[in-house]
Protein backbone atom coordinates (compact mmCIF):
# COMPACT_ATOMS: atom_id res chain seq x y z
CA UNK A 1 0.00 0.00 0.00
CA UNK A 2 2.84 2.97 0.84
CA UNK A 3 4.43 1.56 -2.43
CA UNK A 4 1.05 2.39 -4.18
CA UNK A 5 0.27 5.75 -2.46
CA UNK A 6 4.13 6.65 -3.44
CA UNK A 7 3.27 6.26 -6.99
CA UNK A 8 -0.06 7.88 -7.17
CA UNK A 9 1.77 11.26 -5.17
CA UNK A 10 4.80 11.12 -7.91
CA UNK A 11 2.54 11.19 -10.68
CA UNK A 12 -0.20 13.84 -9.49
CA UNK A 13 2.98 15.89 -8.89
CA UNK A 14 3.91 16.21 -12.28
CA UNK A 15 2.69 19.08 -14.12
CA UNK A 16 -0.48 19.08 -16.39
CA UNK A 17 1.06 18.93 -19.96
CA UNK A 18 -2.00 18.67 -21.85
CA UNK A 19 -3.97 21.83 -19.84
CA UNK A 20 -1.42 24.15 -22.18
CA UNK A 21 -2.47 24.77 -25.63
CA UNK A 22 -1.41 23.18 -28.33
CA UNK A 23 1.41 24.78 -30.51
CA UNK A 24 2.18 27.26 -27.68
CA UNK A 25 4.14 27.47 -24.22
CA UNK A 26 2.20 27.92 -21.16
CA UNK A 27 1.40 31.64 -20.29
CA UNK A 28 2.05 32.21 -24.15
CA UNK A 29 -2.11 32.53 -24.97
CA UNK A 30 -1.63 35.61 -22.09
CA UNK A 31 -0.13 37.67 -24.96
CA UNK A 32 -2.09 39.80 -27.19
CA UNK A 33 -1.09 39.51 -31.11
CA UNK A 34 0.74 42.55 -32.09
CA UNK A 35 -0.90 44.73 -34.95
CA UNK A 36 1.08 45.08 -38.02
CA UNK A 37 1.69 48.79 -37.61
CA UNK A 38 3.58 48.40 -33.90
CA UNK A 39 5.30 45.72 -35.00
CA UNK A 40 6.63 47.58 -38.01
CA UNK A 41 7.32 50.60 -35.93
CA UNK A 42 9.20 48.51 -33.20
CA UNK A 43 11.70 47.33 -35.47
CA UNK A 44 12.63 50.91 -36.62
CA UNK A 45 14.99 53.20 -34.51
CA UNK A 46 14.11 55.51 -31.84
CA UNK A 47 12.09 58.90 -33.29
CA UNK A 48 14.58 61.29 -32.89
CA UNK A 49 14.47 64.84 -30.79
CA UNK A 50 16.61 66.83 -33.35
CA UNK A 51 18.01 66.66 -36.82
CA UNK A 52 20.68 64.23 -36.80
CA UNK A 53 24.03 63.89 -38.53
CA UNK A 54 22.68 60.74 -40.68
CA UNK A 55 19.15 62.75 -41.71
CA UNK A 56 21.06 65.77 -42.08
CA UNK A 57 23.49 64.08 -44.65
CA UNK A 58 20.71 61.92 -46.13
CA UNK A 59 18.47 64.99 -46.83
CA UNK A 60 21.35 67.26 -48.62
CA UNK A 61 24.18 64.60 -50.06
CA UNK A 62 22.11 61.38 -50.82
CA UNK A 63 18.22 62.91 -51.96
CA UNK A 64 19.54 66.82 -52.69
CA UNK A 65 22.44 66.51 -54.76
CA UNK A 66 22.03 62.87 -55.74
CA UNK A 67 18.08 63.49 -56.59
CA UNK A 68 19.32 66.48 -58.53
CA UNK A 69 22.12 64.63 -60.08
CA UNK A 70 20.05 61.52 -61.07
CA UNK A 71 16.98 63.83 -62.21
CA UNK A 72 19.47 65.56 -64.47
CA UNK A 73 20.72 62.97 -65.98
CA UNK A 74 17.72 61.46 -66.64
CA UNK A 75 16.19 64.32 -68.26
CA UNK A 76 19.20 64.96 -70.70
CA UNK A 77 18.88 61.29 -71.87
CA UNK A 78 15.19 61.60 -72.72
CA UNK A 79 15.80 64.87 -74.51
CA UNK A 80 19.59 63.92 -76.08
CA UNK A 81 18.34 60.03 -76.93
CA UNK A 82 20.46 57.29 -77.93
CA UNK A 83 23.69 58.26 -80.24
CA UNK A 84 24.47 55.86 -82.72
CA UNK A 85 28.28 54.74 -82.26
CA UNK A 86 30.11 53.58 -85.83
CA UNK A 87 33.61 52.16 -85.77
CA UNK A 88 35.38 52.06 -89.02
CA UNK A 89 39.13 49.95 -88.62
CA UNK A 90 41.63 51.63 -90.59
CA UNK A 91 45.12 50.17 -90.43
CA UNK A 92 45.79 50.48 -86.21
CA UNK A 93 43.41 52.83 -85.83
CA UNK A 94 40.15 52.96 -84.64
CA UNK A 95 37.74 55.57 -85.00
CA UNK A 96 34.75 56.23 -83.14
CA UNK A 97 32.20 58.50 -84.44
CA UNK A 98 29.16 59.63 -82.33
CA UNK A 99 26.03 60.51 -84.20
CA UNK A 100 23.59 62.47 -81.18
CA UNK A 101 20.23 61.49 -82.09
CA UNK A 102 17.73 62.92 -80.08
CA UNK A 103 14.27 61.56 -78.95
CA UNK A 104 11.84 64.01 -78.13
CA UNK A 105 13.21 66.85 -80.37
CA UNK A 106 15.22 64.56 -82.98
CA UNK A 107 15.74 65.71 -86.45
CA UNK A 108 12.66 65.94 -88.65
CA UNK A 109 12.06 66.97 -92.06
CA UNK A 110 12.36 70.80 -92.51
CA UNK A 111 8.88 71.18 -93.10
CA UNK A 112 8.47 69.74 -89.49
CA UNK A 113 7.16 72.18 -86.62
CA UNK A 114 10.55 73.43 -84.76
CA UNK A 115 11.17 73.65 -80.97
CA UNK A 116 9.38 76.37 -79.53
CA UNK A 117 8.59 77.69 -76.01
CA UNK A 118 4.90 77.62 -76.22
CA UNK A 119 3.24 76.35 -79.64
CA UNK A 120 2.73 73.02 -80.28
CA UNK A 121 3.62 70.16 -80.56
CA UNK A 122 7.62 70.33 -80.13
CA UNK A 123 6.72 72.99 -77.11
CA UNK A 124 9.98 73.14 -74.03
CA UNK A 125 6.63 75.17 -71.78
CA UNK A 126 4.55 72.51 -72.07
CA UNK A 127 7.22 69.47 -71.40
CA UNK A 128 8.20 71.57 -68.35
CA UNK A 129 4.54 70.89 -67.22
CA UNK A 130 4.62 67.27 -68.28
CA UNK A 131 7.84 66.42 -66.56
CA UNK A 132 6.94 68.31 -63.11
CA UNK A 133 3.67 65.98 -62.86
CA UNK A 134 5.05 63.07 -64.11
CA UNK A 135 8.39 63.25 -62.15
CA UNK A 136 6.29 64.55 -59.10
CA UNK A 137 3.79 61.33 -59.32
CA UNK A 138 6.82 59.07 -59.94
CA UNK A 139 8.73 59.90 -57.44
CA UNK A 140 6.31 59.84 -54.50
CA UNK A 141 6.29 55.84 -54.81
CA UNK A 142 9.87 55.84 -55.05
CA UNK A 143 10.59 57.51 -51.81
CA UNK A 144 7.48 55.89 -50.03
CA UNK A 145 9.22 52.44 -50.86
CA UNK A 146 12.50 53.42 -50.18
CA UNK A 147 12.47 55.32 -46.98
CA UNK A 148 10.45 52.73 -45.78
CA UNK A 149 12.97 49.99 -46.47
CA UNK A 150 15.68 52.13 -44.62
CA UNK A 151 13.34 52.64 -41.71
CA UNK A 152 13.22 48.93 -41.71
CA UNK A 153 16.84 47.83 -41.84
CA UNK A 154 17.68 51.16 -39.42
CA UNK A 155 19.15 52.76 -41.46
CA UNK A 156 17.82 55.92 -40.65
CA UNK A 157 15.72 57.28 -37.67
CA UNK A 158 12.17 58.59 -38.04
CA UNK A 159 11.87 62.36 -36.99
CA UNK A 160 10.17 62.58 -33.90
CA UNK A 161 10.82 66.29 -33.39
CA UNK A 162 7.67 67.73 -34.64
CA UNK A 163 4.81 68.05 -33.13
CA UNK A 164 1.43 65.90 -34.94
CA UNK A 165 -1.09 68.44 -35.99
CA UNK A 166 -4.67 68.66 -34.74
CA UNK A 167 -5.96 70.29 -37.66
CA UNK A 168 -8.59 67.75 -39.51
CA UNK A 169 -6.74 68.99 -43.42
CA UNK A 170 -3.13 68.52 -42.17
CA UNK A 171 -4.35 65.22 -40.61
CA UNK A 172 -5.96 63.99 -43.84
CA UNK A 173 -2.77 65.10 -45.88
CA UNK A 174 -0.39 63.07 -43.23
CA UNK A 175 -2.60 59.89 -44.10
CA UNK A 176 -3.12 60.27 -39.99
CA UNK A 177 -7.12 59.09 -38.78
CA UNK A 178 -9.15 61.94 -37.62
CA UNK A 179 -9.28 61.68 -33.99
CA UNK A 180 -5.41 62.50 -32.40
CA UNK A 181 -4.60 59.95 -30.00
CA UNK A 182 -6.11 56.90 -32.48
CA UNK A 183 -3.42 53.87 -33.64
CA UNK A 184 -1.88 55.14 -36.69
CA UNK A 185 -1.96 53.02 -39.34
CA UNK A 186 0.93 52.32 -42.11
CA UNK A 187 0.18 54.47 -45.29
CA UNK A 188 0.97 51.49 -47.66
CA UNK A 189 -0.62 51.09 -51.57
CA UNK A 190 -2.91 47.67 -50.77
CA UNK A 191 -5.88 49.10 -52.57
CA UNK A 192 -6.81 51.06 -55.50
CA UNK A 193 -8.22 54.40 -53.14
CA UNK A 194 -5.06 54.29 -51.67
CA UNK A 195 -2.98 54.49 -54.74
CA UNK A 196 -5.29 57.44 -55.40
CA UNK A 197 -4.59 59.15 -52.07
CA UNK A 198 -1.14 58.78 -52.83
CA UNK A 199 -1.27 60.44 -56.75
CA UNK A 200 -3.33 63.07 -55.27
CA UNK A 201 -1.13 64.26 -52.84
CA UNK A 202 1.69 63.74 -55.02
CA UNK A 203 -0.10 66.46 -57.34
CA UNK A 204 -0.55 68.69 -54.49
CA UNK A 205 3.09 68.96 -54.46
CA UNK A 206 3.32 69.12 -58.42
CA UNK A 207 1.24 72.16 -57.97
CA UNK A 208 3.43 74.01 -55.89
CA UNK A 209 6.51 73.55 -57.23
CA UNK A 210 5.08 73.99 -60.55
CA UNK A 211 4.36 77.15 -59.46
CA UNK A 212 7.79 77.77 -58.43
CA UNK A 213 9.88 76.25 -61.31
CA UNK A 214 7.57 77.05 -64.27
CA UNK A 215 7.48 80.63 -64.18
CA UNK A 216 11.40 81.03 -63.57
CA UNK A 217 12.05 78.75 -65.98
CA UNK A 218 9.48 80.59 -69.04
CA UNK A 219 11.26 84.05 -67.49
CA UNK A 220 14.60 82.61 -68.93
CA UNK A 221 13.42 80.56 -71.99
CA UNK A 222 12.15 84.23 -72.80
CA UNK A 223 15.57 85.57 -73.61
CA UNK A 224 16.84 82.54 -75.81
CA UNK A 225 16.43 81.85 -78.82
CA UNK A 226 15.02 83.81 -82.04
CA UNK A 227 11.16 85.46 -82.09
CA UNK A 228 8.91 84.04 -83.91
CA UNK A 229 5.28 85.64 -84.15
CA UNK A 230 4.82 86.13 -80.76
CA UNK A 231 7.38 83.15 -79.52
CA UNK A 232 10.16 81.85 -79.29
CA UNK A 233 12.26 79.51 -81.58
CA UNK A 234 14.86 77.18 -80.66
CA UNK A 235 17.56 75.10 -82.43
CA UNK A 236 16.69 70.97 -81.71
CA UNK A 237 20.02 69.62 -80.40
CA UNK A 238 21.84 71.32 -77.28
CA UNK A 239 19.01 74.11 -76.06
CA UNK A 240 16.24 71.28 -75.20
CA UNK A 241 18.49 68.90 -73.77
CA UNK A 242 20.05 71.44 -71.95
CA UNK A 243 16.90 73.16 -70.16
CA UNK A 244 15.82 69.76 -69.44
CA UNK A 245 18.41 68.80 -67.32
CA UNK A 246 18.97 71.75 -65.68
CA UNK A 247 15.06 71.77 -65.31
CA UNK A 248 15.05 68.42 -63.67
CA UNK A 249 17.97 68.82 -61.77
CA UNK A 250 16.23 71.70 -59.85
CA UNK A 251 12.74 69.60 -59.95
CA UNK A 252 14.62 66.96 -58.23
CA UNK A 253 16.64 69.40 -55.67
CA UNK A 254 13.35 70.67 -54.02
CA UNK A 255 11.14 67.37 -54.58
CA UNK A 256 12.81 64.64 -53.33
CA UNK A 257 14.04 65.98 -49.89
CA UNK A 258 10.70 66.86 -49.66
CA UNK A 259 9.57 63.73 -50.00
CA UNK A 260 11.85 62.10 -47.38
CA UNK A 261 11.11 64.73 -45.29
CA UNK A 262 7.42 64.09 -45.25
CA UNK A 263 7.91 59.97 -44.67
CA UNK A 264 10.31 60.81 -41.45
CA UNK A 265 8.27 63.32 -40.00
CA UNK A 266 4.74 60.95 -40.67
CA UNK A 267 7.15 57.95 -39.45
CA UNK A 268 8.20 59.34 -36.51
CA UNK A 269 4.21 59.79 -35.34
CA UNK A 270 3.92 56.29 -36.48
CA UNK A 271 6.08 54.83 -34.24
CA UNK A 272 5.54 57.09 -30.90
CA UNK A 273 1.79 55.91 -31.53
CA UNK A 274 2.99 52.42 -32.07
CA UNK A 275 4.77 51.94 -28.73
CA UNK A 276 2.34 54.07 -26.56
CA UNK A 277 -0.21 51.50 -27.88
CA UNK A 278 2.08 48.60 -27.62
Amino acid sequence: MQRLWGLFKKRSSKPDEESAPRGKTPGESDKPEPDSSTSRAEGWLQPSSSVTRNQLLRLCVLDGMGGALFSACINFVIAYGKGELTASLGGWILTLTLEPRTVMYKTQPRNSPPVRLFRLPNSLAGDATVTIFAQCILLWFVKLMSVSYDLGRRAVQPMGFVKEPAGKPMRRLMFLPEQRGSKIEAAGVRSVMAVVHHVLRSLLLASVVFLVLWPASIGILVNLGEPDQGDRTYERLWTPQIFKAVFGGLLGLLTTPTMTIFWLVRAGWEAKRGRLTS
